[in-house]
């Protein structure tokens, strides 16, 4: 199967067999596919042609996901395209915030100066369709709107539906913050945020994860952030390198959001570490008892068990000093 244009947008590209095999395609020069990438055979064979932009679009977002974890040259498989069509558009405050990032790395050589987005820029206008998991300019104007509300952004409106772009001290300080790289120190921590587990986590998770292992530690509900909680959380998750999921509840039950948070870290490949404290082992999910639980008596047990589980699976994060 020869292929001449991009497989997911069927735009103009150089498409080529680098690897001595008709079964991996490197594509190159697609701009709405948001740079270069490759896609197995199989993967070209399973994407429709009646597929609706909407199915392209999340498919490209998985593109743009790779290349936030910091891989230049993704590969789309045949389960990416499956995926891509059964996944559910990204919020909205996620793309947003995807596009916030393009544009500051577009901006990167005119600090200052507006990014001019349109259909006669194709060069901008099509990559920033695929980060922000867009399909018409009208989404990018709505939002960066949003983006210029938050003062993240100096928008313009010029002829011809063409907006500029300028980005902000703010926009720029934002994505320093949250920018995912391969080399992620984050550790997301799903936990019942009662206080009476604050001890649990000051004085077990939190120096098992920071001061043992040299990775960092973060609560959501302890981070100030835009937009709605659910969103916050599904965004770090994505910028996390590994998880600690404590399974440790009250009387009003099991914690449902804990398990939801497990099931998408392990959706995305990323390594999850359960704990529990002793005496609510018996009572933890059915959907998770296959997993080896750390179970613990005290903070002090905890730490302990927790830092030879992150270094046996994991090794020395990059904070780690000593």
């Amino acid at each position: 199967m020869a292929i001449q244009k991009c497989p997911i947008w069927n735009v103009d590209c150089d498409v080529s067999n680098p690897y001595g095999t008709p079964d991996i395609y490197l594509v190159r020069g697609s701009h709405r596919a948001g740079g270069e990438y490759e896609i197995s055979a199989s993967a070209v064979s399973e994407i429709d042609e009646a597929s609706e932009d909407a199915d392209r679009a999340r498919l490209t977002s998985i593109l743009v996901e790779r290349r936030m974890k910091g891989v230049d040259v993704p590969r789309l498989t045949e389960a990416d395209v499956l995926r891509a069509r059964e996944s559910k558009p990204l919020p909205v405050h996620e793309r947003a915030e995807r596009l916030l990032i393009f544009l500051v790395r577009s901006s990167s050589n005119e600090i200052g100066q507006f990014l001019h987005i349109g259909e006669s820029n194709p060069q901008l206008f099509q990559p920033a369709l695929a980060w922000s998991e867009s399909t018409q300019l009208q989404e990018l104007h709505f939002l960066s709107d949003y983006l210029e509300r938050l003062s993240l952004i100096e928008r313009r409106l010029f002829a011809g539906y063409m907006f500029g772009a300028k980005i902000e001290v703010p926009g720029y300080q934002y994505v320093q913050e949250v920018e995912t790289n391969p080399d992620s120190s984050q550790c997301f921590v799903a936990m019942w945020f009662d206080p009476s587990m604050d001890e649990a986590y000051e004085k077990g998770i939190r120096p098992a994860i920071e001061e043992d292992s040299g990775y960092s530690a973060l609560r959501i509900d302890r981070r100030e952030f835009l937009g709605k909680i659910d969103d916050e959380i599904v965004a770090q998750i994505r910028r996390s390198r590994f998880l600690v999921v404590d399974a440790t509840h009250g009387e009003a039950g099991v914690r449902g959001g804990v398990y939801y948070e497990a099931g998408f870290a392990h959706g995305l490949g990323l390594s999850v570490i359960f704990t529990c404290r002793n005496d609510m082992i018996d009572k933890v999910h059915f959907d998770t008892r296959q997993f080896n639980h750390i179970v613990w008596e005290n903070p002090d047990d905890l730490r302990e068990q927790l830092s030879n589980r992150i270094g046996s699976v994991l090794g020395d994060g990059p904070n780690r000093t000593s």
